[in-house]
């Protein structure tokens, strides 16, 4: 039960943290997008749409690595999700349904009888 509970928990803190991330990292896009441009020698005057860009770019490029650096952890709670409704289906005693389950990679031809 314990297990479960902290399990789930590590989930949403996960969540969390994504969330957090894109926030603080267009926060920070916000206040000095326009000292970053002039680092890299482009002069922008500092105007409200400039700020709203960088703050789009910093946050995408934080959700994007952000993204990958917690992908295995999300894909690893997504296939604990789908273990546990295989068991629960046969804890209650129904059969799994796979009609609606694209299998591409099993090759099922049918050789023709000589």
């Amino acid at each position: 039960m314990l297990t479960r509970m902290i399990v789930s928990l590590y989930a949403w803190l996960v969540e969390i943290l994504l969330w957090v991330i894109v926030i603080s990292s267009t926060v920070v896009g916000y206040r000095y997008f326009d000292q970053v441009m002039i680092v890299f020698g482009v002069i922008v005057e500092p105007t409200i749409p400039n700020k709203l860009v960088g703050g789009a770019i910093c946050a995408a490029v934080a959700l994007i690595f952000s993204a990958i650096i917690l992908a295995p952890f999300l894909v690893l709670f997504d296939i604990r999700r789908s273990v546990r409704s295989l068991e629960s289906g046969r804890r209650h005693g129904t059969s799994l349904d796979l009609r609606g389950v694209s299998l591409d990679l099993i090759d099922e031809r049918i050789d023709p009888e000589v």
